[in-house]
């Protein structure tokens, strides 16, 4: 559930930190990644096939493509509805959503740091598969952060179900970006966080300790 401030002081300047998030992702579409990401989602759509081998370079022409092709579908997807204008927008719409996920369930001090967090975030999300990364590492990030703070013991299908929400963004992140192994990392973190509590409990509390997740 979010929890939004309800002072009119907080709810003014949570909407100045989304507006400047948004403003602050506008950018000139000159990042060549975003390119040849734009031409594999159009071969995509006009073969029906996933590129397996390099099929634009004259440099490398038939050498393995192993590259997730779902942020070149999107971008081509954008393209065809509202030509560069609208995937312009993809970059402004990602760092709002980020600023939005990091402050949501914050105070004052949350939101001045996610102001003074927001020109690095909109170095970061310019139109290129790493703005995917970006989006899902904040995502994981909440989720695990809040599944530590409400622990599952106070609410155990609360919990359950923000993890559970895991696996198909895991499935979506695979399918976007390679940084999905930083995804990983943060699964990995947290549940050697949670085993190491697990043993701390088990030692002041032996026989009544049960796995956390």
């Amino acid at each position: 559930m979010l929890r939004w401030p309800v002072s009119i002081g907080s709810r003014i300047l949570v909407m100045a930190v989304l507006v400047y998030a948004f403003l602050a992702g506008f950018h000139t579409m000159d990042d060549p990644d975003m390119w040849w990401q734009l031409a594999h989602g159009r071969y995509l759509l006009t073969t029906g096939h996933i590129a397996r081998t390099e099929v634009f370079s004259y440099t490398a022409p038939g050498a393995p493509w192993i590259y997730p092709v779902g942020n070149g579908l999107i971008f081509q997807l954008l393209y065809q509805a509202g030509g560069f204008r609208l995937l312009s927008l993809l970059s402004a719409a990602a760092g709002a959503f980020i600023a939005a996920v990091c402050i949501r369930r914050g105070g004052l001090l949350r939101y001045w740091m996610a102001a003074f967090a927001i020109p690095l975030v909109a170095l970061t999300t310019t139109v290129r598969a790493n703005l995917f990364t970006m989006v899902m590492a904040a995502l994981f990030l909440e989720i695990l952060w809040r599944a530590e703070a409400d622990p599952p013991e106070a609410n155990p299908s609360a919990a359950e179900k923000l993890l559970w929400l895991l696996p198909p963004l895991m499935l979506l992140w695979v399918n976007l970006h390679p940084g999905f192994i930083y995804g990983l990392a943060m699964v990995g973190g947290f549940t050697a966080w949670r085993v190491l509590l697990l043993r701390k409990n088990a030692r002041r509390h032996p026989g009544e300790v049960r796995l956390p997740i």
